[in-house]
């Protein structure tokens, strides 16, 4: 699976949409924001692990999972560029899908 990310336009509508998404943020089962962005997402010329079975999510203690999903995400974005490492699209990408739960 391609690393994908966002465009600058979608974080800037993500950025000033938190208040109309917020159910988004707190509730795993609201519908996902539709974005205006023509196109919202990108990949990049990475490939990462599917997360799912990465990541692992104790719903009566999310926070015990916390250290083992760190070391998951920073085993499987090891390869990116410090320039990657360090771009908002990305992790905006990763936290609102990919790690959102």
């Amino acid at each position: 699976m391609a690393l994908q990310y966002y465009t600058l336009e979608a974080v800037s509508e993500l950025r000033q949409l938190v208040q109309a998404n917020i159910t988004w943020y707190f509730d795993p089962s609201a519908p996902e924001p539709i974005l205006a962005a023509k196109t919202p997402r990108r990949d990049a010329k990475l490939e990462l692990p599917q997360w799912q079975d990465l990541l692992r999510i104790d719903e009566h203690r999310p926070a015990s999972t916390d250290a083992v999903n760190a070391l998951a995400v920073f085993a499987s974005v090891a390869e990116l560029s410090p320039y990657q490492a360090s771009d908002e699209r990305v992790w905006t990408y990763l936290c609102h899908n990919e790690c959102r739960y």
